[in-house]
């Protein structure tokens, strides 16, 4: 069997997806040798004198590139349907017959030009979801990307990389100042950023629950249930609401305003936590009243009991050496205080030995960080 016969079926064109066809076809005619033959043509003698002019070599070459220049035009032909094949019957050369499919599929160099600078708008204005997948959006942007090359335009990995890293959302904040602090950085790969970023995302997931908003969402849906099924809801959608959503039981003061303790009782000791913020509540009975006895000994009226919705945030960051915990906790500190407008006055750590050290101490007492 020759080494150029063609065993891989050709693909078809029937007018739709044409980028996508004359890639697979540019790929077919560089494994077949052919691809110079159908973008830039043969040299054709002007007429048969000139053509007996030329020396035996060149002739034989002339011959061979007429043979390649029918092969290619035969790939181009199997290659479009018969709605789409009257459009080249009347090519002589497989360039005519590319030149046809492009300019009345791809267009002019004027429309080509505008669709490019249309795709770099795209890109330019690529941001992601916040409940969006790492995946999909990378398909998203992976996308336009290669819409831009087909189009002959070209595009570095880091100007990708750094699009990418602006459109995240806010709660990847700690992993874009990760990822651009790395020595790393500036050699880092689209693949690679994407595999960090899904490892991130997956991390995340383990420990960041369903938003306020979601738990809102989740009660109301119960409620309706209830509403049209007699008050009766299932075990399990008992179990899905407690299991997706931390509750905790708070006692109203009116008189007296307290901050609301998010301290489970494992961690305080308390049965019973107090605010004096009444729209921190999901579940209301105000027809609960009673005693509280302070600290200094006075008692205060409980007007009301009900329950809140409480979720915690966790960022986390994954070190190579202890000694860059004092560094990551410095970027830690100014990115949350940035976000929040808040300062940060309280640090409570396992008192582990990278966070004990003489410049973390001295860094703590000049921000005021009580420890």
């Amino acid at each position: 069997m020759s080494k150029n016969s063609l065993t891989t079926p050709i693909p078809v064109f029937d007018g739709e997806s044409y980028e996508f066809w004359r890639v697979q076809m540019k790929t077919l005619f560089i494994s077949q040798d052919l691809w110079d033959i159908v973008e830039n043509g043969i040299p054709e003698p002007a007429d048969a004198e000139t053509l007996a002019t030329w020396t035996q070599a060149k002739q034989k070459e002339y011959r061979e590139n007429i043979r390649r220049d029918a092969k290619a035009l035969l790939f181009i032909q199997q290659g479009v349907n018969r709605s789409i094949f009257p459009r080249i019957m009347g090519a002589e050369n497989c360039k005519k017959a590319w030149d046809i499919l492009k300019l009345e599929f791809q267009g002019s160099e004027k429309v080509i030009s505008i669709k490019i600078q249309s795709l770099w708008r795209d890109f330019d204005n690529l941001a992601m979801k916040d409940n969006e997948e790492i995946r999909t959006f990378i398909s998203r942007v992976v996308e336009i990307i290669n819409q831009i090359k087909i189009y002959g335009d070209t595009i570095e990995d880091k100007k990708i990389v750094e699009k990418v890293l602006r459109s995240l959302p806010q709660k990847f904040e700690h992993v874009v100042a990760e990822i651009e602090e790395s020595k790393y950085f500036s050699k880092l790969t689209m693949v690679e950023l994407m595999g960090s970023l899904e490892a991130h995302e997956k991390r995340m997931s383990k420990f960041i629950g369903p938003s306020i908003e979601q738990a809102f969402e989740s009660k109301l849906k119960i409620a309706e249930k209830k509403k049209y099924e007699g008050g009766k809801s299932s075990t399990s959608q008992q179990f899905q609401q407690k299991r997706r959503i931390k509750k905790l039981s708070i006692p109203w003061m009116r008189k007296r305003k307290t901050t609301l303790q998010q301290q489970s009782k494992r961690q305080c000791g308390c049965s019973n936590h107090m605010t004096g913020h009444k729209d921190y509540f999901i579940k209301f009975d105000e027809s609960f009243s009673s005693e509280v006895k302070m600290g200094d000994g006075k008692l205060q009226p409980v007007e009301g009991k009900g329950t809140v919705v409480v979720r915690r945030m966790m960022w986390v960051y994954f070190l190579e050496q202890k000694l860059e915990a004092f560094a990551v906790f410095v970027r830690f500190k100014k990115m949350v205080e940035r976000e929040s407008n808040l300062q940060l006055k309280t640090l409570r750590t396992d008192r582990c030995g990278e966070l004990l050290s003489k410049e973390f101490s001295n860094y703590c007492s000049q921000e005021g960080i009580r420890r």
